[in-house]
């Protein structure tokens, strides 16, 4: 189940506790409507891409450095 504050408008999963956003404190949430529910899976997908990148190596960002323009 999504929720959004109508306030700050936070987007989140978790129910909210007393009917309070759990990002501004306010009073003023609502379950998420279509759009806004794809919006969310929208968001997440490209943060979960995000952390699921492998950084690159030492040696990977050492090969990349153009040493005659250092000097």
């Amino acid at each position: 189940m999504l929720y959004i504050c109508t306030s700050c408008k936070y987007l989140f999963e978790k129910a909210p506790e007393a009917g309070r956003c759990p990002d501004c404190g306010r009073f003023a949430v609502r379950e998420a409507n279509e759009e806004e529910k794809a919006e969310y899976e929208a968001r997440k997908k490209i943060a979960d891409d995000w952390f699921d990148q492998k950084p690159p190596s030492y040696a990977e960002i050492l090969s990349q450095i153009k040493y005659d323009s250092l000097a």
